[in-house]
């Protein structure tokens, strides 16, 4: 049986509009996925993040705990403070943050004000340098030599000059000289 050309038009026509037929059943079959992003950006996951610990604690060490974590929380799994740790100097309700490096003084640094024992200069984490454009006051303070006074000196003058241009210009504040920034700059950054 021979076809026409009219015929066989329109079996390709029918035969198109089957094939897109079934394309589009197929299409409205399958739902797409939402995509919620990495595992840690779901609601109700905590991402891991990692804190250097350091100072008068019994295990000091590098620490990986759940974001949102507090600093009391990471004394705890770091088996406490030392006797002569300084509680009164650090802000133990501070939540921590990635790469962050935790300084726990002890109370006769605090004693002699200036004074920078050599058993407190402990070197930081590749990650853990304390940002001078961005660390809070507390952050400032677990830095060896760095009391409450000066803290707010580093953040006036930050908030004054708009920032720090390079680790060197800490010595431009009040009560930095050449002997602390040599004890300091190895664990500040202004990046």
């Amino acid at each position: 049986m021979l076809l026409t050309d009219r015929e066989r038009r329109a079996l390709i026509l029918i035969g198109s509009a089957l094939v897109l037929g079934i394309a589009l059943i197929g299409l409205k079959a399958h739902k797409p996925s939402i995509f919620l992003g990495p595992p840690d950006c779901v609601a109700g996951q905590r991402r891991s993040i990692t804190v250097h610990l350091t100072g008068c604690v019994r295990k000091p060490d590098v620490y990986e705990v759940e974001e949102g974590t507090r600093l009391f929380e990471l004394l705890r799994k770091a088996g406490g403070p030392t006797e002569e740790a300084d509680l009164e100097a650090v802000n133990l309700a501070m939540i921590l943050r990635d790469g962050q490096r935790v300084f726990i003084p002890s109370r006769s640094r605090r004693a002699k004000p200036g004074h920078i024992p050599l058993k407190t200069l402990s070197k930081p984490s590749p990650t853990g340098k304390v940002n001078l454009n961005t660390a809070s006051k507390e952050e400032l303070e677990s830095l060896p030599g760095i009391g409450p006074k000066l803290a707010e000196r580093i953040i006036e003058y930050r908030r004054s000059r708009g920032g720090f241009r390079s680790i060197e210009e800490i010595k431009a504040v009040k009560g930095i000289g050449e002997k602390k920034f040599q004890a300091l700059k190895d664990l500040i950054t202004v990046r």
